[in-house]
């Protein structure tokens, strides 16, 4: 069953590589060929066949097969997807080693190991220098040598969720299993978003476009991805926690940076195949645990959070966020229990969390908290953040700049535990503060 859908996948890329050919001739016939129309020049007839194709090729991407169209019969018990974006000179040697590291155990009949892997340019010259974006399964010593990729879909922009929906479609559709995880390996810098992508004018996926192609997956599937991992930094936030709520059971991320080694996919891949009966939430808390032990020197975070009481954590927010009345006429009991109630939230929704000595102030989610009405990103505001849409976060925040004088507040964002990018912070120990433990 699974030689038969990818051969289907096959067969469709190449129906859409024929057609991007033929539609590129007819371009340059119109270009080269053809006297110019005064009406319509040749550069607005190429530009417009250019749209033509990529609106066919999108159309047919969304034509690929479902996940329901699959043939009846075995499937395994997990398709390990990972989206690797190192388009990027500082990403692309990590993960090659990362590629190798899955090899070191590599696909079973029970769990699919699928790779999505776009180079880079000018750097690592490693297994035959080739930069374009392929895709694998991973078997058992395989290396990312020119050749061993089942498809090589030429230069994409990694930060289109388009392209990240086609993956998925694709590998679903190859390697249909009973669950589904997504991890996504690139540059990650919270609520802004991940997936910069250097050989496409460093476009990126933002929190929006993020929705949009979780959400394309969860309809292709039919169903949440049991884990969505972010091997990226400054994704633990509970901006990312809600816009994907409704597209994964579990999110595994950091709160903080990560070092350029990532994840440790030997260990992750290797009790995969070793225990494919594990469930998600034991393999969410694995994960987090093989993380933390691989950089145990340096103390990174790390956690995984049932996106199921994200609702519960944010509704709270809200409420706190309503009480959050910077003058002094402020009820502090109030505040106080709405704080608490923001902890407890949180507490329940953090399945597995990790942290180092020099971040002691970790939770497991953090939130954006700019020090200053200068520093706010005006995108926040600007519809791509459903959190900020949804609750009075965001008005706090442009009320709390716009006093002036001291407060509670001041002092407990002052000392709340923060991050690489400075204006994330740790959610509970922000409320933890603000009742004064």
């Amino acid at each position: 069953m699974k030689a038969r859908g990818q051969k289907r996948a096959i067969s469709i890329y190449a129906s859409i590589v024929v057609l991007a050919i033929s539609i590129a001739v007819s371009a340059f016939a119109i270009l080269y060929g053809f006297p110019a129309d005064p009406a319509r020049s040749p550069v607005n007839v190429a530009l417009a066949q250019t749209a033509s194709a990529s609106n066919i090729l999108q159309e047919a991407a969304s034509n690929m097969p479902t996940a329901a169209d699959n043939i009846p019969g075995a499937k395994a018990a997990w398709t390990l997807m990972v989206y690797i974006d190192a388009d990027d000179s500082s990403l692309e040697a990590q993960a090659i080693n990362d590629f190798i590291e899955m090899a070191s155990a590599g696909s079973s009949e029970d769990v699919n190991i699928v790779v999505q892997f776009d180079r880079v340019p000018g750097y690592d010259a490693s297994y035959d220098d080739w930069t374009d974006c392929r895709r694998f399964l991973i078997t058992a010593g395989l290396t990312p040598a020119d050749g061993n990729e089942l498809l090589n879909i030429g230069e994409v922009n990694m930060g289109d969720p388009v392209t990240l929906i086609d993956f998925v479609r694709w590998s679903a559709s190859s390697y249909p299993a009973d669950k589904y995880a997504l991890i996504i390996s690139s540059h990650g810098k919270g609520w802004e978003g991940c997936c910069w992508d250097e050989t496409s004018g460093n476009d990126n996926m933002n929190l929006d476009e993020m929705h949009s192609a979780f959400a394309g997956i969860t309809e292709f599937l039919g169903s949440p991805l049991e884990i969505m991992g972010f091997d990226a930094c400054l994704m633990g936030m509970t901006e990312v926690a809600y816009e994907i709520r409704d597209y994964a059971g579990i999110m595994i991320a950091s709160e903080h940076a990560e070092p350029s080694s990532g994840w440790p996919y030997d260990a992750i891949t290797a009790q995969l195949v070793e225990a494919p009966d594990t469930d998600s939430a034991q393999l969410a808390a694995f994960m987090v645990d093989s993380y933390y032990a691989s950089h145990a020197e340096t103390g990174y975070t790390m956690a995984a959070i049932d996106l199921s009481k994200i609702d519960s954590v944010v509704d709270s927010l809200g409420i706190l966020a309503q009480h959050l009345v910077v003058y002094t006429e402020t009820d502090s009991d109030a505040v106080k229990e709405y704080a608490g109630a923001v902890m407890t939230a949180i507490e329940e929704a953090v399945i597995c969390e990790k942290h180092g000595a020099r971040w002691e102030g970790s939770h497991g989610l953090a939130i954006y908290f700019p020090k200053s009405l200068d520093e706010l990103n005006q995108a926040y505001n600007a519809g791509e953040v459903s959190l900020a849409n949804d609750t009075a976060w965001e008005e706090f925040l442009y009320g709390y700049f716009t006093y002036e004088g001291g407060n509670g507040i001041t002092e407990a964002r002052a000392a709340t535990q923060q991050y690489y990018c400075k204006d994330h912070v740790d959610l509970y120990d922000f409320c933890r503060l603000l009742i004064g433990e």
